[in-house]
């Protein structure tokens, strides 16, 4: 099975109820209002600032309220403010956002009839006159005729309560098939004006039937609603249609689809209002509440009202903002809105066709953009790493993101953004976790693969890459290091079995650290000895230096644990160390019973009778030409040429003198004349190098310090010697040979 299928089955399950909810199979109520959030976000960046000269709103506010009493005002009062704001203030058309459903009685008047009706008061001057005057609502209705005016009903769907008052004819009839082609809501009943006010004129709901969505903001309003089988318009529709002195004509949906149910758009002049399933539109609200200018209904009875002319021509709309008339509204904008302010921004818009649509289309393009983006997150994480998945996932959210704005602000498109956003999440998630216990278990295999082998460091380093990877063999060019405490067998024998376990925990646990410090693995101990190798299983570059390092830093402090050593009574050790690079080959080796990671080859065993010849020539460390020659930060003497058991080619052998620029004078100076010397004896000049090396002796044993080279200079003296007193045979070509291991 591919290892990644369990991966690709999450991203499918996390992300399939987003996709349902996408195709409309499933509501997920967080989602939708998480795409509520998104919506109000955008419009609260991008919506317009500034007045609209073109609509006012006379505002019965509470300083009318103070000075003209409780609403509903008389109807004589309406009659006045309804005649300045025409023929003081010139203003062009005027949208009622109230109802007059009831009669307005003069009780006065009323009872001066009742008396005339049974007594004859003719002989009373101006009583006639008086019992002859019009209602106040005959007289508000005469001054509605001399002006345009847009009377406003509403609809509801109370079955309790009962319709009241006049309606004007609907946009479209029962009996029209264009009332078949929309979901426009549908209303029960009805309140309207008396049918004296309502008369022939033009009128529009201002009711929000429809248009509250589930968390109580109003974000949508439909611009027809259904009933009787009739369609009716809104207040804001009517009056902005009448303004512009144009018929509102329809748009059918050529495709007939599911979406829009045959109704798409309005035509409405020059401009084209599309709708939504509900003949909704979105409301293009302004930046905040006031952005209409609000003149007080008393200020305009009283004449003070702005100058003259700058009400003139203008779409007046007569509402309130009054916290006690309850006319208050949540949206995007503010959670108080006044209602009137709805209506005003819809004329605002219908004036301009400033209309943000979720076109036909758009249902289809999110379906496919969420599918698109989840099968390509299914497929396409699982296969990177922490970091790389987090950047995609960002990547696309962000592209997400700034294409949704693009068509919300160049194109006036809205398309829903919180599925496909919910879909990238959902995938980035499920893979994140996945990932961290994915890695969480390859940490852990790591640790029990490599974690007696190498330091935490280098296994951080090996994350990303299987176990499997890591333990296959393969060749590579490798640095072995041997060492081995000498004389160790008088030292075992001297010591009770427990000293003894705790001499060699004291010694082996600062080897081992060295050697972690130093980026090594450790493959093995071996009685007194111990064995480490660098470049896997991460690939070094620098495996022989780091590998030289860290033999100087044992020889260093071998000098600081022999202190430690003598104070706990127990005797002093040394160590031989031998190093070789060469093509090894690394890997997890062994038998079906027990494996090892591992190095083998011939560059191994020669690392191993290295570390042997270190006894022989009385340094404590020695390294092959190989290696010397990935140490150019050290000093080194080159201190022979030998022929290993199994090898036929000589090994070049060096000993590190120290770190350049740490090596002393005198000690520099003595490795050039030992190599003169060794230089006198491959040319057959014995006696000069016997006479030579004998001088290095004495020197260096006559030092208050002796040189560690001291050991070396004694063992080629007595090889000199032999070579003078009995010359090796013709054939013999200056390297030492070593018959055992």
């Amino acid at each position: 099975m591919n290892k990644a299928f369990p991966r690709y089955l999450a991203g499918i399950l996390a992300v399939l109820p987003v996709l349902l909810h996408g195709l409309g199979m499933l509501e997920i109520r967080w989602l939708r209002e998480f795409e509520y959030r998104l919506y109000d976000t955008r419009l609260r960046l991008t919506a317009p600032e500034g007045l609209d000269p073109r609509v006012v709103i006379i505002d019965i506010d509470e300083k009318s309220l103070e000075v003209l009493g409780q609403w509903p005002w008389k109807r004589d009062v309406l009659a006045r403010l309804v005649e300045r704001l025409f023929a003081d203030y010139d203003i062009g058309l005027l949208g009622l956002d109230v109802v007059f459903a009831e009669p307005d009685t003069d009780p006065t008047l009323t009872a001066l009839r009742d008396l005339r009706s049974r007594q004859n008061l003719s002989a009373l001057p101006g009583v006639e006159e008086l019992a002859a005057s019009p209602d106040r609502d005959v007289r508000f209705a005469q001054v509605l005729s001399r002006y345009p005016v847009v009377m406003g009903y509403t609809f509801g769907q109370d079955p309790a309560q009962a319709s009241v008052g006049a309606l004007p004819p609907p946009l479209f009839d029962s009996e029209s098939e264009i009332a078949a082609l929309t979901r426009a809501p549908a209303a029960i009943r009805h309140t309207g004006n008396l049918g004296l006010l309502q008369g022939g004129r033009p009128g529009g709901f201002f009711s929000l039937l429809g248009g509250v969505d589930s968390d109580g903001i109003i974000r949508r309003v439909p611009l027809l609603n259904r009933y009787d089988g009739a369609l009716y318009p809104t207040l804001s529709l009517v009056t902005a249609a009448a303004w512009l002195g144009t018929d509102i004509g329809v748009v059918r949906d050529a495709g007939g689809g599911e979406h829009y149910a045959g109704l798409e758009a309005l035509d409405f002049g020059t401009h084209r209002i599309a709708l939504d399933q509900n003949a909704s539109v979105w409301v293009p609200y302004r930046a905040s509440p006031g952005l209409f200018r609000r003149v007080s209904a008393v200020d305009v009875l009283r004449g003070e009202a702005p100058e003259a002319g700058t009400l003139a021509g203008v779409v007046a709309l007569l509402g309130t903002s009054a916290a006690g008339l309850v006319d208050n509204r949540a949206t995007p904008i503010h959670p108080v809105f006044p209602g009137v302010e709805i209506h005003a921004s819809l004329v605002s818009g219908l004036l301009d066709g400033g209309f943000r649509a979720h076109p036909g289309w758009a249902v289809g393009a999110e379906r496919l953009a969420l599918g698109v983006v989840a099968l390509s997150l299914v497929l396409l994480l699982p296969g990177l790493g922490a970091l790389a998945m987090t950047l995609v996932s960002f990547a696309m959210a962000a592209a997400l993101i700034g294409a949704n704005l693009w068509l919300w602000i160049r194109q006036d498109f809205i398309l829903v953004l919180a599925p496909v956003l919910a879909a990238v999440l959902a995938v980035y998630l499920v893979n994140l976790v996945i990932g961290y216990f994915v890695e969480s278990r390859s940490r852990k295999q790591l640790r029990q693969s490599f974690g007696l082998y190498v330091p935490p460091q280098i296994i951080e380093r090996m994350q990303g890459r299987s176990v499997e990877d890591l333990l296959r063999s393969e060749k590579r060019e490798l640095t072995v290091l041997f060492t081995d405490i000498r004389g160790f067998t008088p030292i075992s024998e001297s010591m009770p079995p427990e000293e003894l376990s705790q001499l060699m925990n004291a010694f082996l646990t600062p080897m081992t650290a060295i050697v972690h410090r130093q980026g090594g693995a450790i493959d093995k101990y071996m009685g007194d000895a111990m064995m480490a190798f660098w470049g896997a299983p991460v690939e070094q570059e620098d495996h022989a230096t780091r590998a030289a390092d860290a033999a100087l830093e044992m020889i260093e402090s071998l000098e600081t644990l022999n202190r430690d050593f003598a104070a706990r009574g127990w005797p002093v050790v040394r160590i031989g160390i031998g190093l070789n690079t060469g093509a090894m080959s690394v890997g997890n080796m062994g038998s079906e019973f027990r494996m090892a990671y591992t190095v083998l080859g011939d560059a191994v065993n020669l690392g191993s009778r290295i570390e042997g010849l270190t006894a022989q020539y009385g340094v404590p460390v020695l390294m092959s030409e190989s290696t010397a020659r990935g140490c150019p930060h050290l000093e080194l003497l080159e201190v022979d040429r030998v022929r290993v058991k199994g090898k036929a080619e000589p090994v070049r052998l060096f000993t590190p003198l120290g770190r350049k620029g740490e090596v002393s004078d005198t000690r520099r100076e003595r490795a050039a004349r030992f190599r003169a010397a060794a230089d006198a004896m491959s040319a057959r000049q014995f006696e000069k190098a016997r006479e030579a090396f004998e001088a290095l002796e004495a020197e260096s044993m006559a030092s208050a310090k002796p040189a560690a080279e001291v050991a070396l200079f004694a063992a080629f003296h007595a090889r000199a010697a032999d070579y003078a007193l009995s010359p090796p045979g013709p054939d013999w070509d200056g390297v030492m040979d070593f018959k055992v291991k």
